[in-house]
C-alpha cells in the first residue's frame, strides 16, 4: 500500500506549478499568528523582458534586509527581480536546493526558522501571494512524507497533503507556533512539495 501511495505522489508531483484543485483555507490559532507571519512575507516579481508577462512569487524575511525565496523565482529574465516594488539584489542562488537569498533596501520583521523539519502527520500552514490576486492567502496541510527525493540531483523535501496555489512559490510553511518549517516550491493537483527547515538553515549558514 505504501509503495502504491509513493507512486501516486511521484506521478502527481511531476506536474509542477499550477494547482487546479483549490486547497482549503485555514483559520490559524491563535488568531494573531497569521498576522505576525504576514509581516515578514513579501511579493517577489519577475518580468519577462520578451513578452512583458509578470511572474509572481513569494519570499520571506530571514534577517536585516535579507529575503529567502525559491531559486526558480529569480534570474530567469534580464529584468531585475523586485521585492514589494523595490529592486532586489541576488546574493546567492542554489538551483539544486531551489533556494535564493536576496537583499532589499528596507527592513522587515524576520521569521524564525525551526531547527528540525516538520514530522510525519504534523499540521502546518503555507502562506503566499497565490492566485494572482496580489493578496496573501493561507493554505492548510498535513505532512505526508519526509525526506522524499522527487528528482535526481535535487534535495529531498517534504510532501504535503493539499496543493499550494500558483504564486506561493518561495513562501513560508510554518507550524502552530509561527516557526518556519519549510518553503513552498512545487505543487500538483493533490500535493505540495518543498524543502524542510533543515535545508533552509543549511543554505543560510553554509551556502556559497
Amino acid at each position: 500500500m505504501r509503495t502504491v501511495l509513493h507512486t501516486l505522489i511521484v506521478v502527481s508531483l511531476l506536474l509542477l506549478g499550477c494547482a487546479s484543485k483549490i486547497p482549503p483555507l485555514s483559520q490559524p490559532k491563535p488568531p494573531n499568528l497569521a498576522k505576525d507571519v504576514a509581516k515578514a512575507v513579501v511579493m517577489v516579481l519577475q518580468v519577462d523582458d520578451q513578452t512583458g508577462e509578470v511572474h509572481t512569487c513569494t519570499g520571506f524575511s530571514v534577517g536585516p534586509k535579507l529575503i529567502l525565496t525559491a531559486a526558480h523565482c529569480v534570474g530567469m529574465f534580464q529584468v531585475p527581480v523586485s521585492v514589494d516594488g523595490d529592486i532586489a539584489g541576488v546574493m546567492r542562488v542554489d538551483r539544486a536546493l531551489d533556494l535564493a537569498l536576496l537583499t532589499i533596501p528596507q527592513f522587515k520583521p524576520s521569521l524564525s526558522i525551526r531547527p528540525n523539519p516538520p514530522t510525519w502527520g504534523e499540521s502546518v500552514n503555507g502562506m503566499g501571494f497565490g492566485l494572482g490576486l496580489g493578496l496573501l492567502v493561507i493554505t492548510q496541510h498535513r505532512v505526508e512524507l519526509t525526506q522524499w527525493l522527487l528528482n535526481p540531483g535535487e534535495s529531498p523535501g517534504i510532501v504535503y497533503l493539499n496543493p499550494f496555489y500558483p504564486g506561493m512559490s518561495g513562501g513560508p510553511v510554518y507550524d502552530g507556533a509561527g516557526l518556519v518549517v519549510g518553503m513552498v516550491q512545487k505543487s500538483s493537483r493533490e500535493y505540495g512539495f518543498g524543502v524542510g527547515s533543515d535545508v533552509l538553515n543549511f543554505f543560510l549558514t553554509h551556502g556559497k
